[in-house]
């Protein structure tokens, strides 16, 4: 059975599969990812993220460390919709550090 979200109308294989899996393209997906900075208060209008709201918002200064290091290269987004600059944010923070990497 597959579960999807009315919002953006990603799947849950979807959000598995880039979390666990490969990075793909996946438009409902990319929507996903900008409702969830939205839903957090990270990005702005613009669809910047604001890092300093990110830390703020893990628990843990082990896990802000490792969040801190895998978004070093990850500061100017590229995009022409709020949803498409989420995705690129997502996917720079997944190339940068797999392991520690997770989509909810």
């Amino acid at each position: 059975m597959t579960f999807v979200l009315p919002i953006t109308g990603v799947t849950d294989e979807a959000i598995k599969e880039f979390s666990d899996g490969q990075i793909h393209e996946d438009e409902a997906l990319k929507c996903y990812m900008n409702c969830l900075f939205h839903e957090f208060e990270v990005v702005d209008d613009n669809g910047d993220v604001h890092m300093e709201k990110v830390l703020n918002a893990i628990p843990g200064e082990k896990l802000r460390n490792i969040m801190m290091e895998a978004s070093k290269g990850c500061i100017h987004p590229e995009g022409d919709t709020l949803c498409h600059k989420a995705w690129w944010f997502h996917q720079c923070w997944k190339k940068a550090d797999p392991v520690h990497y997770f989509l909810v």
